[in-house]
């Protein structure tokens, strides 16, 4: 149930409990992608914060204020009346302008909400959250001011909207890594979800265009999900170099089978380097760095 709006944080999780006249409040926080633990909570609350409250019906209720608290991650809700609704909460964590997405203004849950950009080159700079929560609001003559009740639970966890794609290569020696120069995968173009509904559905593509990543500097890249049967691909181009000082390029290809919302891909390449089956220990400054 919903915290009372006098309750302190530390109160909200698994409260039961009536609300102060027809505001309710409750927490908002990111889960973990799948497969992975719930990320720890946040010192402070998300970037960017879009609520809206619709009817039974699917229309977004106008009558219903709502603010975001991003020091404690909590949403109020004034101005509820007995009813079925659902809160609709989009989250972004980073910089959404970096990315070209829009936020949409919403009358009814079928409309589109964001949007990214018809022509991706690149990354996103955010992370970009959703959840859609059903609740209801009877109403308790007894409880303090316009007296209502209601059995939202007073925490929300959501969901990423977005995938994660990590790189890994694998070497025959631990040194070898070390000798790498440039790492540069080349993605072919795969076509991606572009547009989400309030109620939470995709649609639209968006193009992949010209997209380059340096794995060299870092291994894992968020990307919206691939539209179906798009296939994340490309190529690795990896320079290396040898005992001699020699500079070595290799090509490799890879290909992931999707993107996925709120889930995290792995592509693993196995390195091939001129001195793996040399009897010369290759160690670089790198390696004694490390």
């Amino acid at each position: 149930m919903a915290a009372l709006v006098s309750c302190s944080r530390e109160e909200w999780p698994g409260m039961t409990a009536a609300q102060t006249g027809n505001t309710l409040s409750v927490h908002i926080s990111a889960g973990g992608f799948e497969g992975e633990a719930q990320t720890k909570a946040r010192d402070t609350g998300y970037d960017h914060v879009d609520i809206a409250v619709a009817d039974g019906e699917g229309r977004i209720d106008r009558n219903i204020k709502s603010l975001y608290d991003r020091e404690t991650s909590t949403i109020r809700l004034e101005g509820l009346v007995p009813g079925s609704y659902e809160l609709l909460v989009l989250a972004v964590d980073g910089d959404m302008a970096a990315d070209r997405a829009s936020i949409n203004e919403i009358s009814e849950v079928s409309d589109t909400w964001l949007a990214f950009p018809e022509k991706i080159s690149g990354p996103l700079a955010a992370e970009y959250f959703y959840s859609r929560t059903p609740f209801s609001v009877t109403a308790s003559p007894d409880i303090q001011g316009n007296g209502i009740s209601s059995d939202l639970d007073g925490s929300i966890t959501q969901k990423r909207i977005v995938g994660k794609t990590v790189f890994r290569c694998s070497y025959s020696s631990p040194y070898i890594s070390t000798a790498v120069t440039s790492a540069t995968v080349s993605v072919d173009s795969p076509a991606f979800l572009r547009e989400l509904s309030a109620a939470g559905d995709f649609g639209g593509r968006a193009e992949g265009d010209g997209i380059v990543l340096d794995i060299k500097e870092d291994s894992s890249f968020i990307f919206p999900p691939t539209a179906g049967g798009s296939r994340f691909g490309g190529t690795l181009e990896m320079k290396t170099r040898d005992y001699l000082g020699h500079s070595i390029g290799r090509s490799y290809g890879f290909s992931l089978e999707e993107v996925g919302q709120n889930r995290i891909g792995h592509i693993g390449i196995s390195v091939i380097h001129p001195d793996d089956q040399s009897g010369t220990m290759f160690i670089t400054r790198e390696a004694y760095a490390q």
